[in-house]
């Protein structure tokens, strides 16, 4: 089956998206246990050594429901250094994963220098345990000491157009099928995904088949959005990836994803396997979620807007009776501000509350934060788009929460910088997630 390679040019998308043809549908319900699946994340405080952090339950059955509850720390997560810019994650704790390299594993760099981090393998032991193993480069390409955030979801559902994860060889060739195999490739309308390469290129068409928009079923205020998608490059080089191009489902019935790939010491395309994640609700598999597209080449000259909501989705896990996930909708859209070239900081609010956990940089020194929280139990992505293919990086400086209105809005920021292949910072467009294990439970 030959799938076609129409490049998509975003600034031309977004003109009809602006002028209001997303329709919007009526306020509808979906029980809050959404998926069934398990998923592990951490930020890692440690730059060298072996340091501990938080750990959350292993199933998402085992808070989903629990009022107020956020995380415990019966599955501390480990993260050890054993060479030059490589790290050894350990999330125990997750027995409902069957051993070998089953799931997708998402890292991005937390620093300020273009770090650039990518998985170099991982693996399920059938006992709980998934090791990661995480290598970090600098803007030269070189093996460097750094903090990054790292998340592991795996899923055996099939609950219809919603959400796809898909672990790509390098070496795949052109029109290549992947049906959904139980282990690496997992796509929620259970239809084949589809590759597109031409060998040397380093530029890859991931079809994602019946992804049409959807958020599984009718939700309380969830409405249909182009989704966001997450990447990691995979392997032992310096390679890196980045989104090139995004043909959304709700244009086409299948989500179209652009994919390109670069030597990490020249900037040169290059082949590599990389793991893509795409969702419309939560790309994490946590309960409570912010996404966003931030396209600063739409907003030239502007130091702050907000993306359209075709773009965004905010939603908060609720329990206390109330089960149905909780949306924002379009009236509550997340802020980009710009606050110099290349650094910007994107601000996710609403009344659910998203980032009603303690900002995790402020007690480094202790993983229980005075809340009764844990520092693992917020996560950020940030994936550069990439449309001219120069090989653009994009990281999280970090984030924080603040207070906002008359109704006391707990805001999550997240701050990004992006870099082009010489680690300059450059103005750049990205998609960015927030989640966080927050439970509200009187929504």
């Amino acid at each position: 089956m030959e799938r076609r390679r129409r490049r998509f040019s975003f600034l031309g998308l977004a003109i009809p998206l602006m002028a209001g043809t997303l329709i919007f549908h009526p306020r509808a319900a979906l029980a809050t246990f959404w998926f069934m699946g398990t998923q592990a994340n951490a930020w890692s405080p440690c730059y060298t050594g072996t340091c501990q952090i938080g750990g959350m339950p292993d199933n998402i059955s085992d808070y989903y429901g629990n009022d107020g509850v956020t995380g415990t720390g019966q599955y501390p997560v480990t993260i050890t250094q054993y060479n030059t810019g490589q790290y050894m994650v350990l999330f125990p704790g997750n027995s409902g994963v069957p051993a070998g390299m089953v799931g997708n594993v998402q890292v991005t760099a937390l620093g300020s220098s273009g770090e650039r981090c990518k998985v170099q393998s991982f693996a399920a032991d059938g006992q709980g345990n998934i090791n990661v193993y995480v290598n970090c480069f600098s803007a030269t390409g070189d093996p460097v000491n750094s903090r990054f955030t790292v998340g592991y979801l795996y899923r055996p559902d099939f609950p219809g157009a919603e959400a796809a994860y898909f672990d790509c060889p390098s070496g795949t060739e052109s029109n290549t099928p992947f049906s959904p195999d139980g282990a690496t490739t997992w796509n929620s309308t259970n239809a084949p995904i589809y590759v597109n390469h031409t060998a040397g290129s380093g530029e890859y068409l991931v079809t994602l088949s019946g992804q049409n928009g959807s958020v599984t079923s009718p939700t309380n205020s969830c409405v249909p959005n182009n989704g966001v998608a997450e990447l990691t490059a995979l392997g032992t080089d310096n390679s890196y990836c980045n989104l090139s191009g995004f043909e959304p489902g709700l244009n086409y019935g299948s989500t179209n994803v652009f994919i390109k790939c670069f030597n990490g010491w020249t900037g040169a395309a290059a082949d590599s396997a990389f793991l893509l994640d795409y969702s419309t609700m939560s790309p994490s598999g946590m309960p409570s979620v912010g996404f966003t597209f931030a396209y600063q080449s739409n907003n030239a000259g502007v130091d702050q807007y907000s993306p359209v909501a075709v773009w965004s989705q905010v939603l908060v896990n609720t329990s206390d009776g109330n089960v149905w996930v909780n949306c924002e909708g379009a009236d509550v859209l997340p802020i980009v501000t710009r606050r110099s070239t290349g650094v910007s900081t994107v601000t996710f609010g609403g009344s659910t509350r998203l980032g009603a956990l303690i900002n995790p940089f402020t007690d480094n020194d202790s993983p229980l934060q005075p809340n009764g929280s844990f520092e693992s139990d917020q996560y950020v992505k940030v994936t550069a788009f990439d449309p001219a293919g120069v090989g653009l990086n994009c990281e999280t400086t970090g984030w924080y929460i603040d207070l906002f209105g008359p109704a006391v809005d707990i805001r999550p920021n997240v701050k990004v910088a992006c870099f082009n292949q010489y680690g300059q910072l450059v103005d750049a467009d990205y998609m960015v997630t927030f989640s966080s294990n927050y439970d509200n439970p009187h929504l």
